[in-house]
């Protein structure tokens, strides 16, 4: 998996496969699973919190490998 969309992120190639808002969706489910077992899941809300970010910007037709892009921009490195 990380093979594919690593590479994809290195050559800036978004297009969806697993559509980031789709993906967010997915992790909302989990996150709210875990907090009714009452379970700690701080980096499904880390990626949770930053597919909020892509999607508030309007990426949320972007493939989830897109959360590169998230990273970069929080890292306060210039993403093309």
């Amino acid at each position: 998996m990380l093979e594919v969309h690593g590479q994809r992120a290195l050559d800036h190639h978004f297009d969806p496969g697993f559509r980031l808002q789709l993906h967010r969706k997915d992790l909302a489910i989990a996150l709210n699973t875990a907090q009714e077992l009452g379970v700690s899941t701080p980096l499904t809300a880390l990626a949770h919190d930053m597919m909020n970010g892509l999607l508030a910007h309007g990426y949320g037709d972007r493939d989830h490998s897109y959360l590169v892009a998230e990273i970069a921009r929080r890292a306060n490195v210039a993403w093309d």
